[in-house]
């Protein structure tokens, strides 16, 4: 049994008084399956974890807009994939799925986190979805956000571009960059996922995020230029692959979309929804689109405290 909640305006200022009284994030490092993986931390270290994967081709700082506001109660990290950002690249280019939450779940043990809420978005939903079936037992909550059931194969989905062009994002995300560019042209380009959803703070440190100095004043991508091509290959991002895992996930579950969204679409949601036993909250936020912690925040923000309000207390 589950309630489907829809949910439209509420008040900004939920957001922006959870954010003024939160401090800002730290970032970290730690040496995980042979690879240096870079996250960001808000809150404390004793305090009840609460892991935050990103979207495709996106960083730990696509979170920043909403972490601090959980960090009063929880541990919150959030994860530079192994490729991406200020992570390392895997020599052997084993971008998966698969790969990717056995890192998440090595992070888990290494960092000592115990009843984890984990939170994806969008191709980090899916892993979310998979994480929350392979680790059962130190999962106590999931949120499946704008993800969980979907494949690369929406990108190329008429509707889902016509949504990116009045967003104003890309067709297509840029393409690696081989060559230096200038601070201001890295501005321009980064976050390339969220244009104009950005504080200047923000976007200032999603360009750090996205291209490292070369020492001569210019920039250069930092993310490997085998990332995508290889995650898009991956077996387990295609239609359906999660629906396995998601029958096997244990934890109470919150499945949340943009009612607007052409890239999980309500039958993605519903069809997710139906697999995972222990459903709690189908949230719909009317006009949204593919993001909601970005540029709904507020909303993002109380769906999710009250998803975890209405579940048994952590173990």
């Amino acid at each position: 049994m589950y309630r489907r909640i829809f949910l439209a305006g509420l008040s900004a200022a939920v957001f922006c008084a959870s954010l003024a009284a939160q401090p800002g994030a730290t970032r970290k490092t730690a040496r995980v399956n042979g690879l240096n993986i870079s996250y960001l931390q808000w809150g404390a270290d004793g305090a009840p974890p609460m892991l935050l994967i990103p979207g495709a081709e996106t960083t730990a700082i696509s979170w920043s807009s909403v972490a601090p506001a959980f960090a009063k109660d929880f541990r919150v990290i959030s994860i530079d994939r192994p490729g991406l950002g200020f992570s390392d690249w895997d020599p052997e280019k084993h971008y998966s799925v698969a790969t990717n939450v056995a890192c998440y779940k090595e992070l888990a043990r290494i960092l000592g986190l115990k009843n984890i809420v984990v939170v994806g978005h969008s191709q980090g939903g899916n892993e979310a979805v998979v994480f929350a079936a392979e680790n059962a037992d130190n999962v106590v909550a999931l949120v499946a956000e704008d993800g969980g059931y979907m494949s690369p194969d929406v990108m190329t989905n008429p509707e889902r571009r016509a949504e990116d062009a009045q967003r104003g994002i890309p067709a297509t995300p840029p393409p690696p960059g081989t060559e230096p560019i200038t601070w201001e042209q890295a501005l321009a380009e980064a976050p390339w996922w969220a244009p104009g959803q950005m504080t200047p703070e923000e976007h200032q440190a999603a360009a750090e995020a996205r291209f490292k100095p070369t020492g001569d004043g210019r920039f250069i991508l930092r993310d490997d230029p085998n990332w995508m091509p290889v995650s898009e290959a991956d077996r387990m991002m295609q239609r359906g692959a999660t629906a396995p895992y998601a029958r096997r996930v244990k934890c109470p579950t919150m499945v949340m979309r943009g009612g607007n969204d052409t890239a999980f679409t309500m039958a993605a949601a519903d069809m997710l929804t139906s697999l995972i036993p222990n459903v709690r909250m189908e949230a719909v936020v009317p006009g949204a689109g593919h993001g909601l912690q970005r540029d709904r925040r507020a909303e993002f923000i109380a769906l999710v405290r009250a998803f975890l309000s209405v579940i048994p207390a952590q173990k």
